[in-house]
């Protein structure tokens, strides 16, 4: 009898080591095949028009993508409307070591978002436009900088506008952070490179220099992106 329970507890023990063994390689594996939440226990969600992005100040490119503003408490001031150096200041709260209230102003930023609503820093001190078109490729403009005396501001949205020949129009790649211009020749290799099923399409389309927004849209619906949920 001594001899059989032996035999039961090494079977036990047996088994115990081997659910054990088992409970590990799935865990792993699990974490493996979802490594951003194995990081973080963030909820990503997917982006469409009705997502919120924080309000604040985005000082990098990182903090946007993130949605994830290092300033969230901020004011937006105009200031000389059609002065050289812009109209739109940005002020946050800076308090000093002993807690004494402070504002300070912020003169580089990667965007700023008010409202929800996703306004680009041009690289000009005051000059922001709004981001109208947010995706894995999202639409801005920059502004040329031998045609500021042309420009004059507008109210919505808090942007510098001009005439056609005073912008450039750039798409910034959600994944990199890199910006390309949003013309034929360099919108045809982006997607050559990352979509040739699209770029097939453009290139046999009519009229395929006039329908690069509608193209533009197309990636994007195709090529969702994520951002962690508010």
């Amino acid at each position: 009898m001594s001899y059989v329970c032996r035999l039961i507890r090494r079977s036990n023990c047996f088994n115990l080591l081997f659910i054990k063994i088992f409970a590990a390689i799935f865990c792993f594996f699990t974490l493996l095949s979802n490594p951003l939440n194995a990081q973080n226990d963030s909820v990503y969600v997917k982006y469409t028009r009705d997502f919120k992005l924080k309000d604040g100040i985005y000082q990098t490119f990182n903090e946007f993508k993130n949605n994830k503003p290092s300033l969230p408490e901020f004011e937006v001031v105009k200031d000389r409307i059609y002065g050289e150096e812009g109209s739109i200041i940005l002020k946050y709260p800076c308090p000093d070591s002993i807690g004494s209230k402070r504002t300070c102003l912020i003169d580089e930023c990667f965007a700023f978002c008010k409202n929800g609503v996703l306004y680009l820093s041009q690289g000009f001190s005051g000059y922001y436009y709004r981001m109208f078109i947010v995706g894995a490729l999202s639409h801005y403009i920059a502004f040329n900088r031998s045609s500021m005396h042309d420009m004059y501001f507008a109210t919505e949205p808090m942007a510098y506008m001009g005439s056609t020949g005073d912008y450039t129009e750039y798409l910034l790649d959600f994944e990199t952070g890199n910006s390309i211009h949003f013309n034929f020749r360099d919108f045809s290799d982006f997607l050559k490179t990352h979509d040739e099923e699209l770029y097939a399409e453009l290139q046999k389309t009519k009229q395929k220099r006039k329908m690069i927004h509608h193209f533009l849209l197309k990636y994007n619906e195709k090529h969702p992106i994520y951002f962690p949920a508010p």
